[in-house]
């Protein structure tokens, strides 16, 4: 798809910020596979291997970065530099659950919080950016979402650091975390409901797999309400709620990906992600409940994201990469 673009994206030969898209999926498999309420080494063993590989990618793909311009100025590209935010995110928390196995507790420890900070700032400079906002024109898109979200990722991960840090980082991480949490929650409820309203309406988007897109803050915010108040009441009745409002908004997004039919872009990541957050989301309320339904469909969900990852990753490896303006 051609698209015409400001001078200073348009001569750049470097990846573009969609590519991070394959971090955040590469990550949350690793991350979601060390949270699932079951063990076993297999599954461990695979954890670390995904996490090594998803660092990696995370590597290249800021490397292939430099030279991008300003992002902001691109009408379709700036909503994906939220996942340049959530990249160094999800491998935080993959460093932090599978990490310590192959490079020991600290070492593991201290790289995800500097990628948290990083992912972090990052996310929050996204989040409020007028220019990125500006870009929201016309029918909503799901790809609004993507710049509104990081919080919500930092909010989770913070939630998983603050557990393992000393005083007071503990407490200020959590502060950082629950001020994350909020935000996102007034943030993306408005594209959000513009989405669902869309696709209610019987306008569905031509890029029908960013239609998945909607589960992250879904899944994230479960996962870091579970994180951010354990045992708490509260905290479970709304991981809950999002979690079956997920789940059906799945089954909606799947009935239009199925009747579409769409061609292979980077777009599929959008398959990985937010349904890696509802895995973690369902593999925390199994945890705090002992639901053995919810456990197994935890495992079902991993089991469907796995599958998907190495499709989509097979896929991306044998076509090229987003250069450019290429979406």
């Amino acid at each position: 798809m051609t698209t015409t673009v400001p001078a200073p994206v348009a001569r750049a030969h470097a990846l573009a910020p969609n590519a991070y898209a394959a971090v955040m999926g590469t990550g949350i498999v690793s991350a979601a596979a060390a949270g699932l309420p079951v063990a076993h080494s297999l599954l461990t063993g695979l954890a670390e291997v995904v996490w090594v590989s998803a660092a990696l990618l995370l590597v290249a793909v800021v490397v292939g970065s430099v030279g991008g311009g300003d992002w902001r100025a691109h009408p379709q590209m700036a909503h994906f530099l939220g996942a340049r935010a959530m990249a160094p995110m999800s491998v935080a928390a993959a460093t932090l659950l599978a990490g310590p196995g192959v490079v020991g507790d600290l070492p593991a420890y201290v790289a995800s919080l500097v990628l948290w900070v990083v992912g972090t700032a990052l996310g929050l400079a996204t989040a409020v950016s007028r220019p990125v906002r500006a870009h929201r024109t016309g029918p909503a898109e799901a790809a609004w979402l993507m710049p509104v979200v990081p919080p919500m990722v930092s909010a989770a991960v913070g939630a998983l650091l603050a557990a393992r840090s000393p005083e007071p980082l503990a407490t200020v991480l959590l502060a950082a975390s629950w001020a994350c949490f909020a935000l996102t929650l007034v943030l993306a409820a408005g594209p959000a409901l513009a989405v669902v309203r869309r696709v209610a309406g019987g306008d569905v988007p031509v890029a029908t797999p960013t239609l998945f897109i909607v589960l992250g803050p879904l899944g994230q915010s479960a996962t870091a309400a579970l994180l951010l108040a354990p045992g708490h009441r509260w905290a479970l009745a709304y991981a809950g709620v999002v979690l079956v409002a997920a789940l059906l908004w799945a089954g909606v997004a799947l009935t239009c990906v199925l009747r579409q039919r769409p061609a292979f872009a980077m777009t599929w990541w959008a398959f990985t992600f937010p349904v890696g957050t509802v895995v973690t989301g369902l593999s925390g309320l199994a945890a705090a409940t002992g639901s053995g339904a919810v456990a197994l469909l935890a495992v079902l969900g991993w089991g469907a994201l796995l599958t998907v990852w190495a499709v989509v990753a097979g896929r991306t490896l044998s076509t090229s990469l987003p250069l450019g303006g290429r979406r």
